[in-house]
């Protein structure tokens, strides 16, 4: 897997705005390994695990609004049996287990990656809130602010100062 993660890597930066380019470049490097078929059960396998992350990630969305966390209550009302199903709050899944097998001690480990992984998503939402009054309406944020101004208001919101020289 070290193989194909350094050719997704490699041609992630030759298309860096082209995934479609990215991905057919990529694919026509790896069928040349000599591994390719054991990459192919590797990458199968993880296709069918992200497959049922996102499944998880639908029950999860779906025990949320039952619950009202999205702003109100559901406009669609799922019958008594959906309701009893949806109602078992340890089946909610997080950090890839139902709520209801992880472990004490595990709690901890859990509840700082889940933190992590949203800290990446609001760093995100930051700097595009950031950098939306600077960007019009057509342009490029490498057309409208400068390799410096960009580095400063990136560093900004991550809460480092810049080193004077």
């Amino acid at each position: 897997m070290d193989d194909l993660n350094t050719i997704a890597s490699q041609e992630a930066q030759r298309h860096a705005d082209d995934i479609d380019a990215a991905v057919s470049a990529a694919v026509r490097r790896v069928q040349k390994l000599p591994n390719y078929a054991d990459l192919v059960d590797d990458l199968v396998r993880s296709a069918v695990r992200h497959l049922i992350a996102d499944c998880r990630h639908h029950e999860n969305v779906a025990m949320r609004k039952d619950g009202n966390s999205y702003g109100g209550p559901a406009k669609v009302i799922a019958g008594s049996a959906v309701n009893r199903i949806a109602s078992d709050f340890y089946a909610y899944f997080i950090g890839g287990r139902t709520l209801g097998t992880i472990k004490g001690e595990e709690l901890t480990v859990i509840a700082a990656s889940e933190a992590e992984r949203a800290s990446g998503h609001q760093f995100n939402a930051r700097l595009c809130a950031a950098l939306r009054p600077l960007v019009p309406e057509g342009k490029t944020v490498k057309e409208c602010i400068k390799p410096g101004k960009l580095r400063s208001i990136f560093e900004g919101l991550n809460g480092k100062k810049r080193k004077v020289a």
